[in-house]
């Protein structure tokens, strides 16, 4: 899962990979979401004309930033309509406190140069060092030369790759990781 923003809201586009065991209209593709701007009142009366068109109506849902009403089309394309219900600059507040205080390490890096962006409380804990020792600075200039190659190595075949997304692994004593997973060509999981 992967939330993408142009810098004004808390994720302009979500990438998110569709359950195996879930049908959809287009191969891929979850959802397209629609924002509109009147409001929990709009999106009732929305909600109902769908209901009165017939329209399969999956899900209501209270997402704290939004509140969203979820459908199909007569394709079977999973549609979604919402209300924006926190200022953008609050939802963005909203989201960086739960990525700080998630007891499951975050790193984010700059896909161009490499270098860590942001990392959580949780990393800190974890690696037993200070953010302000690890951000703006690359794997290589962190780890052992042969973790880094290893780390850089699957973040070239992340970001290569269509096919890769995050995977949670627990490893009882160090902690839990996500790590890139990747599908091989029988569909079976493997560690990118």
């Amino acid at each position: 899962m992967a939330f993408l923003s142009f810098g004004e809201r808390d994720h302009d586009i979500a990438v998110i990979k569709v359950p195996d065991d879930q049908p959809v209209g287009s191969s891929g593709l979850a959802h397209t979401a629609l924002e509109i701007e009147g409001g929990q009142e709009q999106l009732r009366e929305l909600y109902e004309r769908l209901k009165n068109y017939g329209a399969k109506v999956e899900f209501t849902a209270d997402h704290v930033l939004t509140k969203s009403v979820y459908f199909f089309d007569p394709d079977g394309n999973r549609l979604e309509i919402f209300s924006q219900e926190l200022p953008p600059a609050d939802a963005k507040q909203f989201l960086h406190s739960i990525i700080e205080n998630i007891p499951i390490a975050v790193v984010v890096k700059d896909a161009a140069t490499r270098k860590l962006v942001l990392v959580n409380r949780a990393y800190e804990v974890m690696r037993k060092v200070s953010r302000l020792e690890v951000l703006g600075k690359s794997v290589f200039e962190i780890y052992r030369t042969k973790d880094a190659e290893r780390i850089d190595a699957s973040d070239n075949e992340a970001l290569d790759d269509r096919q890769v997304r995050p995977t949670l692994l627990d490893f009882t004593k160090l902690g839990k990781f996500y790590v890139p997973v990747q599908l091989d060509d029988r569909g079976a999981e493997r560690v990118a």
